[in-house]
Order: C-alpha cells, then structure tokens, then sequence
C-alpha cells in the first residue's frame, strides 16, 4: 500500500513537472519574434512539432466566478475541462496563464474553422453547466510558421477583450471597429467619454435610452417600446441629450462619437 503512493505521488510530481516546463517554454513562444534553432530543438524534444499551422485561442473565468472559491482548484478543474475538450490531437498545447486565464495552441489544418468554433462553444456550455462558471474565449490568427505565433498570442489578448464585452466567442478576423479601439489607451478613452457624455453621464435615464436607442438602430418605435415609454416621451428625451451634449442625434459622425464613447463608459468608467 505504502509502495503505490509513493509511486502515485512520484508519477503526479513528474506530471506537473512537464506540466510546468510545458508553461514556460509556451510563454517564451508567444513572446519571441525570432526563434533560434536551440528553441525549436527544445519543441521537438517536448514532443512539440514546431512547423505545423496553429491558432493561439485564451480563456478567461469569469472574475465574480472566480472569487467564490480556491483560486487554484478552480483553475486546476477549469484547465481538466478545457484537456478534456481538447485531446484527440496530442499537438494542441494548453497551459495555464494565471489570473483565471488559459492559453490554448491549437493545432489548426486548413479549412477547421467551423468545427473549431463548435468545439469551444461545447467547451463554454459545459463549463456553465458542470462548474457553474462563465467563459470568456478569444482567438487569434492562424499561423503557419512557428517564428509568428507571437501575432496570434497578441491578436488572441485583443479578441478576449472583446469576448468580456459581448459575453461571446470572438474570432480576431471576425472584428473589424473593435480592433481599432482595442489599441486606444485608457487615458484616451476617459477623454472620450468625458467629452462626448459628460453633461448627461450621471443622468441614468438618458444614458440608457441613448444606448436603447442606438441599439435599435435608431428605431423610434422599437426605442418607445423597449423602454416602456409614449414617443412624444423618448422624443423629449433624446432633445435633451441634444441640448445637454450639443451633438445632434441626426447627424451620423456624432452617432458614431456616441457608439464609441458608450462602449468605452462600460469599460472605464
């Protein structure tokens, strides 16, 4: 008996040793822009084949979810959810990156697309439906040669933002406004908010009939509807933001200083 823990200890500890060595040299991947030939010798010795097509796809549990319990279980249980998923292909690579994060090198041959996409949304419904816990998934660009995995990892962070924002599986060729204001500093963006929004920020009511309202397409009728409010009410309201803001609704350019200033309010302020 005392024999097969031993072993059984021996063998998780050689486990999570590869485990880690697995973590390290993953993060000196994504981060170098030139691999030298000692690297990629250091790939092939893990078992790693450097010269196949991959996609760099990150995770991230939800924060709330996160701090309802033992940080490192919950990550432990979460990274045996996303192997699980993940195993058919002995070249898909997922280690863990902290913070309730998860980095994914998936293994990607051409013309995947669709079923990869499937295979993380069942990856996100089982998490919500076993663990209770919600998922956020970005994925990056797909690469061919190992030397520009950098790319993906870096497209892969832009796309998980945008994942939080929408609560949806995001694809970094799927984005195109989002992209840009992925690269705007937080600075810029409370400048942004603060001159598009100021005078009516704290004015709850004509924020969110201004959100209702641009996401409706501008909608009058579906606008009064949604907000349980009589036109001749949403009429009098949107003046007021008009008269408060001094950007007129009808004019496209302040439509869009509107969308953009309301995305960044969620974020920042």
């Amino acid at each position: 008996m005392t024999e097969l823990i031993i072993q059984a200890a021996y063998t998780s500890e050689r486990l999570a040793s590869k485990y880690r060595g697995l973590e390290t040299f993953v993060y000196e991947w994504v981060h170098l822009t030139q691999l030298d030939q000692d690297f990629l010798e250091r790939g092939e010795i893990l078992g790693i084949s450097m010269y196949v097509p991959r996609i760099c796809i990150m995770f991230e549990v939800k924060e709330e979810d996160l701090d309802a319990g033992d940080d490192r279980l919950i990550e432990k249980e979460v990274m045996d959810h996303i192997r699980v998923d993940f195993q058919e292909d002995p070249q898909d690579l997922v280690v863990r990156w902290g913070n309730g994060r998860f980095v994914l090198l998936k293994h990607f041959p051409h013309g995947r697309f669709t079923s990869l996409e499937r295979l993380l949304q069942q990856t996100k419904q089982r998490l919500k439906k076993e663990m209770k816990m919600e998922l956020f998934i970005g994925a990056g660009t797909m690469e061919n040669e190992p030397n520009y995995l950098h790319r993906s990892y870096h497209a892969a962070r832009k796309s998980l933002l945008v994942s939080k924002k929408h609560r949806s599986i995001t694809f970094y060729d799927q984005l195109t406004l989002e992209i840009a204001l992925t690269e705007i500093t937080e600075e810029t963006r409370k400048i942004v908010v603060k001159r598009v929004l100021g005078n009516i920020l704290h004015d709850h009511e004509l924020i969110e009939t201004l959100k209702v309202y641009l996401l409706n397409n501008c909608s009058i009728k579906e606008t009064a509807a949604l907000l349980h409010v009589h036109i001749n009410t949403l009429h009098y309201r949107l003046k007021r933001i008009h008269e408060l803001t001094g950007l007129s609704l009808k004019d496209t350019e302040n439509l869009v200083s509107f969308y953009i200033a309301l995305s960044f309010d969620k974020e920042y302020v």
